[in-house]
C-alpha cells in the first residue's frame, strides 16, 4: 500500500508490470508495450491482467505525453524560424548602413584627393613657367613624382573599395565579427566584447530567475520525493579552488574522497551531503568544458561538512563533483529530487 506522507496518502511506484506478481492497492505499474501506467484499485492478485477494471485503472496515458511534446517541439521551432528571420533583416540592414556609409566615406576622400592633386599640379604648372631652364631636370623629376603619387593614390582607392565590397558582402571573418555583435534579441552592440559580456550577464540573469523559482516551489512543498545517484569515487583526493581534482600523498589522509563527474540537469533540484576543509569545495558544477561554474567553499582553515543541502544546478552545468571526508557515521551522498508533493497536488518533473 502507499506511504502515508502529511496525513495523505501517496501511491507506491513498483516498476514495470509483471504478470506473476501480486500488488498491493495504491500500486503503480508501467505496462512498456504501450507506454501506459495503471494504479491498482485494491490488493491485486497474481496472473490479474491490466484489462481488469476491477483491480487497474489507468493513470498516465502515453499518447497523451506525446502530443504534448510534438505541441512544445512545433512551438519552439516556429520561435527558432521567427528568431532567425529576425536576425537575417537586422544583419541585412547593418550591411546596408555600412555600405552607404562607407561609400560617402570613399566618395569625400576622392573628392579631397581629387581637388588636392588639381591645385598641387596648377601650382607646380605656375612654377614651370616661371623656372630657367637650369631648372627643366627638377621639374620633370616633380611630373615624375607627381605621376607615381597619382598612381598610389589609384591603387589605394582601388584596395579599398575591394575591402568595403568583401566586408558588405559578408565574404571575409570581419561579416562574422559583425554578426557576433548581434544578440538574440536583435540588439547590435558596439564590441564583440560588449555582446559576450552581456551574454554572460544574461546567463546570470537566468541562474537568479531559476534559484528564484525553485526556492518558491520549496517552500509552498510539504514534501519530496528524491533518487539517490551513484558514482565512483577516488580515495586521498579533494577540489581545488580551480575545479580540479588535488591529491594528498599521506596514507592517513585516506579518508579524503572525491567523487567522479556526476551527470547533471541544468534547474534540477539536487540534496547534497559532502564535507571538505583548508579552503576546498565541498561540490562544484561544471559546464561542457569543465569549467566551474558555481559550488561552495570550505572557509579558511576549517573542516566542515553539509547534510541534505537543497541546491540548484545552474544555467549551462552538466556534471559535478562533491568531496567528503568519510567516517563510520558520514558518507558523501547526492539526491536527485524527482517530486514535489503539495497539499492538494504534485509537481513532477522527468529526470
Amino acid at each position: 500500500m502507499g506511504e502515508f506522507v502529511g496525513g495523505r496518502i501517496v501511491p507506491k511506484h513498483c516498476g514495470v508490470w509483471s504478470k506473476n506478481s501480486k500488488y498491493e492497492m495504491l500500486s503503480i505499474v508501467y505496462q512498456p508495450e504501450t507506454g501506459d501506467s495503471y494504479i491498482s484499485r485494491k490488493s491485486v492478485p497474481a496472473g490479474t491482467l491490466l484489462d481488469s477494471a476491477e483491480y487497474w485503472a489507468i493513470c498516465a496515458e502515453y499518447s497523451a505525453q506525446v502530443h504534448q511534446l510534438e505541441l512544445d517541439v512545433d512551438a519552439d521551432v516556429q520561435q527558432m524560424h521567427t528568431d532567425l528571420a529576425q536576425t537575417k533583416a537586422d544583419m541585412s540592414k547593418e550591411f546596408s548602413e555600412t555600405h552607404v556609409a562607407m561609400s560617402k566615406e570613399l566618395t569625400d576622400t576622392h573628392t579631397a584627393i581629387s581637388q588636392e592633386l588639381t591645385e598641387t599640379e596648377s601650382r607646380m604648372q605656375e612654377s614651370l613657367q616661371q623656372t630657367t631652364e637650369t631648372l627643366s631636370g627638377k621639374v620633370e623629376q616633380a611630373q615624375t613624382d607627381l605621376n607615381t603619387g597619382r598612381k598610389e593614390l589609384n591603387d589605394a582607392k582601388t584596395t579599398l573599395n575591394k575591402r568595403m565590397d568583401s566586408i558588405a558582402g559578408g565574404m571575409t571573418a570581419d561579416s562574422e565579427i559583425l554578426d557576433a555583435r548581434v544578440d538574440n534579441q536583435g540588439t547590435t552592440h558596439a564590441s564583440l566584447g560588449e555582446a559576450m559580456r552581456s551574454a554572460e550577464k544574461t546567463r546570470g540573469l537566468w541562474d537568479d530567475w531559476l534559484t528564484t523559482i525553485v526556492s518558491q516551489l520549496l517552500d509552498e512543498a510539504t514534501g519530496r520525493e528524491t533518487k539517490e545517484l551513484t558514482f565512483d569515487f577516488t580515495i586521498r583526493t579533494f577540489i581545488n579552488l580551480n575545479g580540479t581534482v588535488g591529491t594528498l600523498a599521506n596514507e592517513s589522509d585516506s579518508h579524503w574522497h572525491t567523487s567522479e563527474m556526476i551527470p547533471v540537469v541544468a534547474g534540477h533540484v539536487y540534496i547534497i551531503t559532502a564535507s571538505s576543509g583548508w579552503k576546498k569545495y565541498y561540490y562544484a558544477f561544471y559546464d561542457s568544458d569543465e569549467n566551474v561554474l558555481a559550488g561552495e567553499i570550505a572557509p579558511d582553515n576549517k573542516s566542515g561538512k553539509i547534510e541534505n543541502r537543497i541546491v540548484i544546478a545552474p544555467v549551462g552545468a552538466v556534471s559535478m563533483r562533491i568531496t567528503w571526508i568519510q567516517v563510520s557515521n558520514f558518507m558523501g551522498k547526492v539526491e536527485e529530487v524527482t517530486r514535489f508533493l503539495f497539499p492538494t497536488n504534485e509537481a513532477e518533473r522527468e529526470t
